[in-house]
């Protein structure tokens, strides 16, 4: 049978099933009130790639059963350009996995430089006049996205990768130290962890000992335990900030820092993807600042998620960090903080039907 036959049939075959279904409806075999999810099955051929397959629709009760986000994962890292980024010259997982499986935000913009101002924004709605990355940690008596989690009883935790143990059982009157290795890589930086800079967070010892070592990320992945909201900031190498003396051999083949970050979220990606929690989770990835600082200040948004749009890229809306902000709000109907965020375009084009689904 040639191929026109055999699409000729499927064609029939899904029309009769169609006649079949209306009727059995119209007949009471299947009640209209029920709801009839649609449900995915077959991998991707591609290595790492995540499993999608044509749907099919089951039922699954008589009342509606919404699959509901239960966990958003922020990954930030450091400064690359949004044409860099879609060249896919040294990011080839990030361009060839990542952005052909998911959807993807081209006209997303960062809030200004230097790069504190743009962790502080996506955690707050405000870069609050900060003009150095030398701000003074502990000392902005302002609400950020922890109030307005901790008012609606969910949960929330800070992974900084290379963060020294130590930090974990200092104490926070004594604040986060950087580790030994922050200026040549791999090492954990405070002004890469805005949470530290805030009252509000670090007068607060049961919301402080949240701020913890990425380790405790595979933790709790395992264990299928990861809080609500997870920020995530890989070390100074693999965030693509800072290269390390051996930068070759730590990120090979090009040894450039976007070969770093292509090989970190290549390693650790897959453990999300794979794992129990993804089903309700949206993982979105971008850089906090573009570089050169005399260029357009525009990054990118991945949206990693079972209810992405598949090989999407949006290159007409305009995001922000403060959409980025405005869209975790939406998804768990946090409010907002009357500032930029209150205005900001959430990021619904990114998301199947251009439908933000709720969160628990």
């Amino acid at each position: 049978m040639n191929f026109s036959k055999k699409n000729l049939l499927s064609r029939k075959a899904v029309a009769a099933y169609s006649v079949v279904l209306l009727c059995a409806i119209v007949a009471g075999v299947l009640l209209p009130s029920a709801t009839y999810m649609f449900t995915s099955g077959n991998p991707s051929s591609k290595a790492g790639a995540p499993a999608r397959s044509v749907s099919v629709l089951s039922k699954v009760g008589s009342t509606a059963e919404p699959v509901l986000v239960k966990h958003i994962i922020l990954i930030v890292f450091e400064n690359k350009n949004y044409t860099y980024l879609l060249s896919g010259i040294n990011d080839p997982y990030i361009r060839d996995t990542l952005m052909t499986n998911y959807s993807t935000a081209a006209d997303y913009h960062s809030i200004m430089h230097p790069s504190l101002t743009n962790y502080v924004s996506l955690i707050a709605g405000s870069p609050f006049n900060i003009t150095s990355n030398e701000y003074k940690m502990d000392s902005l008596n302002e609400r950020t996205i922890v109030d307005l989690l901790a008012e609606h009883n969910l949960t929330w935790k800070a992974y900084m990768e290379s963060m020294p143990a130590v930090n974990a059982t200092i104490g926070c009157a004594n604040g986060l130290k950087d580790s030994n290795d922050s200026t040549n890589g791999p090492g954990y930086v405070h002004k890469h962890d805005p949470f530290v800079f805030f009252t509000t967070i670090m007068n607060n010892y049961t919301r402080c000992e949240n701020i913890v070592p990425l380790t405790q990320f595979y933790t709790d992945l395992k264990d299928n335990e990861l809080p609500a909201f997870s920020f995530i900031t890989p070390n100074v190498t693999d965030d693509g900030h800072t290269l390390p003396h051996n930068n070759v051999t730590v990120c090979p083949p090009s040894g450039t820092m976007m070969q770093c970050t292509d090989n970190w979220l290549r390693t650790f990606m897959p453990q999300i993807i794979n794992s129990q929690a993804f089903a309700n989770t949206v993982v979105l990835i971008t850089w906090d600042e573009a570089v050169p600082y005399n260029g357009p200040n525009k990054v990118l948004l991945l949206m990693v998620s079972p209810f992405s749009k598949k090989g999407f890229i949006d290159n007409t809306s305009v995001y922000s960090h403060f959409s980025t902000l405005a869209t975790i709000e939406h998804i768990y109907s946090l409010g907002n903080f009357g500032r930029n965020d209150s205005t900001a375009n959430v990021t619904s084009t990114l998301f199947i039907g251009n439908a933000i689904p709720s969160g628990v």
